[in-house]
C-alpha cells in the first residue's frame, strides 16, 4: 500500500504541474525616435519608407514625411535596435544622417 500511495502522489504531483512558458524576451521598452532622412520626394516615398520599417519585428509604428526630411519611428529597444531601422531606410534607397534633436516626448 504505501508503494501504492507513492505512485498516486507522484502521479498527482506530476500531473498538476502543467509546463509553464518561459519568458524568453525582456520587458518591452518602447521607444520613439525621429531621424533625419533625405531623398524624399513625395508621399509615394514616404509610404515606402513606412511599409519597410514597419515589418520589421520589434517597430510598433512609423510616420514619414518627405516635406519635414524625417521619419518618426516608434520601437522596442528590447527587440531591435535604431541602428537596425536605420540600415533598412539606407537599403531602400534613402539617406539617414542619424537622429534629429526634435525628438517627440512619447
Amino acid at each position: 500500500t504505501a508503494l501504492v500511495l507513492s505512485l498516486i502522489a507522484l502521479f498527482s504531483f506530476a500531473c498538476s504541474e502543467a509546463p509553464k512558458e518561459k519568458k524568453l524576451a525582456a520587458e518591452p521598452k518602447v521607444v520613439m525616435k525621429t531621424l533625419d532622412v533625405k531623398g524624399m520626394t513625395c508621399e509615394g516615398c514616404e509610404g515606402s519608407i513606412v511599409d519597410y520599417v514597419t515589418k520589421m519585428d520589434g517597430v510598433v509604428s512609423s510616420k514619414a514625411s518627405h516635406v519635414k526630411e524625417s521619419v518618426i519611428v516608434k520601437y522596442d529597444e528590447s527587440v531591435i535596435h535604431i541602428d537596425s531601422i536605420m540600415d533598412k531606410i539606407t537599403s531602400s534607397g534613402y539617406q539617414v544622417n542619424g537622429l534629429k534633436e526634435d525628438t517627440p516626448k512619447k
